[in-house]
């Protein structure tokens, strides 16, 4: 474990549903994913104290892009799905919804 090998990890006493290790990406970016976020620090430099990610709250941008402004205009064909390899995606997401699995 991270204390074995002799981290403090930040909030690691915190649990719940206020547990501030768990921070949702919507905060960032247009995706709302949440996250568990751990910060350790070795013990023999002595810097974790008062250490929080309590705070982060206060990093939060004050607008935050649309998923307009994070596409490229541009983008080579390599990345583009062809039809072929849509139809593949869509077919395979309709059979594991059929069999409760969801998708990805």
């Amino acid at each position: 474990t991270l204390d074995e090998l002799g981290y403090e990890v930040a909030d690691a006493a915190e649990m719940g549903k206020n547990d501030p290790k768990v921070i949702d990406g919507k905060h960032f970016l247009p995706q709302h994913r949440e996250r568990i976020v751990l910060v350790g620090f070795r013990r023999d430099l002595n810097i974790h104290q008062g250490f929080t990610l309590r705070d982060i709250s206060r990093f939060y941008p004050e607008q935050r892009p649309s998923f307009g402004e994070l596409l490229e205009p541009v983008v080579d064909s390599k990345y583009i799905l062809t039809p072929k390899l849509w139809e593949y995606l869509y077919n395979y997401a309709k059979k594991h919804a059929a069999k409760g699995n969801g998708f990805g």
